[in-house]
């Protein structure tokens, strides 16, 4: 079902809401490699859907 996955827990205390959150992820989304680049990073939408949402809550559960 994942391809690749890094699970992280926060902190109980941190105030963060999942728009802040949302905010944040969208200042770094993910471009494909030019033709001459090595590699590439960025944030996709979670259910890889094009123009979706970086950031959803499932559960109680926030899913990047």
């Amino acid at each position: 079902m994942f391809k690749n996955m890094i699970v992280y827990r926060i902190a109980a205390l941190w105030q963060g809401s999942l728009e802040q959150v949302e905010a944040a992820l969208q200042k770094a989304p993910f471009q494909p490699c030019g033709a001459t680049q090595e590699q590439s990073s960025g944030w996709v939408p979670p259910r890889g859907e094009a123009h979706g949402l970086l950031a959803e809550s499932v559960g109680g559960q926030w899913i990047l």
